[in-house]
């Protein structure tokens, strides 16, 4: 999902879980710790991450951060000084250069080459939002794209890794704006809330649900373009994949976990059809041999 310099963009209409999914991604790459099937290349030491964060008061970042610590620290010796921070309050009178300015992205860089400077690694930086960050601009204008797209492109071929948040339209189907932001992107991540026929059945109260969808991934990786459903625990903040399923294909599966064949399942008795019965074994094969062709055949240039 991130490879050395790689630039991505995730996006989402507002409340769909960009900034808890990208943490977390954040979070886990700059420890060094697989996220759901995605596995941490253990042929390279983990990088340092700067994110900046334009939108969430220092208190909710705080208790994010604290939350994933206290989750992790049994698992491995974490390293602290790898996840950099930058936000609002901690900007002169708590706000931010934005970034349409050659001042704001200049600053942004420089703080990615002190991190370097300290860690001897190039951090991944993460953009949380570019709605907030950019300031007053027309996101519908190409044209006022055009010095943070160069500029995006210019801390790629430095080896700098960098990833913008971003909204989406009002149907959530694509990134709002002209288009331009995207064309050069390695990866487009798009999230959204699975529709109700799709959606799983853990309850709403406990469990945040985010269905996941690459839109772009010029990486060869096989399998990873399936949409999957990502359940996150809110008490424990444990994470968990599941396939995209209506509610027949999610009944079926049921049956086949509970040890019955697809012959018991398409006889009159079940009243499922061959079809049905026979789609579902072969979206949820696809999801496992996916998994297994990317665990096998990791591109060591990944990251995470």
């Amino acid at each position: 999902i991130i490879s050395n310099e790689c630039l991505g963009m995730i996006f989402a209409l507002p409340g769909k879980g960009k900034t808890l999914f990208a943490m977390e991604l954040a979070w886990r790459c700059s420890q060094g710790l697989d996220f759901m099937d995605w596995k941490f290349n253990d042929m390279v030491k983990p990088p340092p991450v700067l994110y900046v964060e334009g939108e969430m008061s220092a208190r909710q970042v705080q208790d994010r951060v604290t939350a994933m610590i206290d989750r992790d620290k049994g698992m491995k010796e974490l390293d602290l000084d790898n996840f950099f921070i930058a936000v609002l309050k901690d900007q002169p009178n708590e706000s931010y250069q934005k970034l349409q300015t050659p001042e704001g992205r200049l600053n942004v860089e420089r703080k990615a080459d002190e991190i370097f400077k300290i860690t001897g690694k190039k951090p991944i930086i993460f953009l949380d939002n570019i709605r907030f960050l950019m300031g007053n601009f027309n996101e519908k204008e190409g044209q006022d794209w055009i010095a943070f797209v160069t500029w995006l492109a210019t801390l790629r071929a430095k080896g700098y890794s960098t990833f913008f948040l971003h909204h989406a339209v009002n149907t959530g189907e694509k990134a709002s704006g002209s288009g331009y932001q995207e064309s050069n992107l390695d990866v487009s991540i798009k999230l959204s809330q699975p529709e109700e026929n799709s959606a799983t059945d853990h309850n709403s109260d406990h469990f945040t649900q985010i269905q996941f969808e690459f839109k772009k991934m010029r990486e060869n990786v096989l399998g990873q373009m399936t949409p999957f459903i990502a359940v996150v625990d809110r008490e424990k903040g444990t994470w968990s994949k599941f396939p995209v399923l209506n509610k027949t294909e999610r009944k079926i599966k049921s049956m086949l976990d509970s040890g019955k064949g697809a012959k018991d399942i398409i006889s009159d008795k079940e009243g499922m059809s061959k079809a049905n019965v026979h789609k579902t074994i072969n979206k949820l094969k696809g999801g496992d041999n996916a998994v297994n062709k990317k665990t096998a055949n990791g591109n060591a240039k990944e990251v995470c």
